[in-house]
């Protein structure tokens, strides 16, 4: 009387991830997410250590490609040619930004501005520090 949903003996097929690196082409540049700023803009600091004002395309914030970007991420701009903003092509993972960092030669100011996110996070898990307590025996008050 009760089905299952789930049937035996069915393959799904998934559809693997692109597991190509994306590499910046002309007038495109790495750099580390400083500050959000909402409604879709973001602060960046690029690898030329100059912080710009930068713009989340519509297909990064919504649809089947939606990513979240959060601060301290790596991410791929593109500068606009009359402005002096970018706007964010790609967002790198973590697993992606470490080995970016070790292949290839970031410049200090990225280098330094991710490791100081990755030392807050590391700081703030060990910032709990319990004070040695002498046991008191109950039989003693």
């Amino acid at each position: 009387m009760y089905q299952s949903t789930i049937s035996a003996g069915k393959k799904r097929s998934y559809r693997h991830k692109n597991t190509e690196l994306i590499l910046p082409d002309e007038d495109q540049r790495f750099a580390v997410v400083r500050e959000l700023l909402g409604n879709g803009r973001l602060n960046a600091l690029c690898d030329d250590a100059i912080v710009r004002l930068g713009r989340i395309r519509g297909s990064m914030r919504s649809g089947p490609k939606k990513m979240i970007i959060s601060k301290g991420d790596l991410i791929l701009v593109s500068e606009r040619d009359f402005e002096d903003k970018v706007d964010v092509i790609h967002r790198y993972t973590h697993e992606e930004s470490s080995y970016l960092f070790r292949k290839y030669d970031m410049p200090e100011s990225l280098v330094r501005c991710f490791n100081m996110e990755d030392m807050q996070d590391s700081n703030e898990k060990e910032s709990i520090v319990f004070a040695d307590t002498d046991e008191v025996d109950i039989r003693d008050i």
